[in-house]
C-alpha cells in the first residue's frame, strides 16, 4: 500500500494525516516565511525543513540537490562498514559513478 498524492496511507484526505508544519519557518525552496500550518515539513538528517504547500506542488517530482548530497554522504559513510548495508551502499556508489575510499575496485 503506497502513499496517495495527499500523503495518506489510507488514500483519502479526510483522515487528517497530512503532514503540515506545526511551527513557522523559512521555506527551503523559495526562502520566504512559512506560517504555522501553511506548509509541509520533512526531516533531512538531523534537521527539519519546511516548505510552502505551493512550492511542494510546484517542485513535485524534481530532484532536490540538498537531499541528493545528503544521500551521497550517507552512502560514503555506510560503504566503509561491513555487512549487507555496506554492500548496498558500495553498489549505489559504483552505479552512481563514485568510488568509495577503501573499497576494492
Amino acid at each position: 500500500m503506497g502513499l496517495s498524492q495527499f500523503g495518506c496511507l489510507l488514500g483519502n484526505a479526510e483522515c487528517g494525516c497530512i503532514m503540515r508544519n506545526q511551527y513557522p519557518g523559512t521555506c527551503y525552496r523559495c526562502g520566504e516565511h512559512v506560517a504555522a500550518g501553511e506548509g509541509h515539513f520533512e526531516r533531512l538528517g538531523s534537521k527539519w525543513r519546511v516548505q510552502h504547500a505551493a512550492c511542494a506542488i510546484e517542485h513535485r517530482g524534481q530532484p532536490d540537490a540538498e537531499r541528493m548530497e545528503h544521500q551521497a554522504r550517507m552512502n560514503l559513510i555506510r560503504a566503509k562498514g561491513t555487512g549487507k548495508a555496506a554492500q548496498r551502499a558500495r553498489k549505489r556508489l559504483r552505479d552512481g559513478g563514485v568510488q568509495s575510499q577503501g573499497a576494492k575496485s
